[in-house]
């Protein structure tokens, strides 16, 4: 993950960590997971995180929580010009065809009003 991608992505995270959402009556943070798939490793820790179950292309944080039309919200983190990987785009069909909901976000501001929206179709 790019400097400025880790950036927003550890400010959305801070948000989460504060937030507490009344329609679900509960914290987000706790329900937000980073996904680590991305950086830079040595050959043999790769190796290592491959037989662990790491896979490319995986989207960098999950919203475990449901709503009324998905198990959980995927979202990756880009940059203004960041681009999705043919890993990627592979990984949204794959989990969009399992009802789970898959958003690109470029900023943390962009990362919270989509958890906002998916938390609100949870309790609509």
């Amino acid at each position: 993950m790019k400097f400025i991608e880790s950036e927003q992505q550890q400010m959305l995270i801070k948000w989460a960590n504060l937030h507490y959402s009344k329609e679900l009556d509960l914290k987000i943070g706790p329900y937000l997971i980073a996904i680590p798939n991305g950086g830079k490793r040595n050959v043999r820790e790769a190796a290592r995180l491959k037989a662990e179950g790491v896979k490319a292309g995986v989207p960098d944080l999950l919203l475990a929580l449901p709503n009324k039309q998905h198990h959980g919200l995927f979202i990756e983190m880009k940059s203004q010009t960041g681009r999705l990987t043919d890993n990627q785009k592979q990984y949204f069909e794959l989990l969009s065809a399992q009802k789970y909901k898959c958003v690109v976000c470029r900023s943390w501001i962009e990362a919270k009003d989509q958890i906002l929206w998916y938390l609100k179709s949870a309790s609509s």
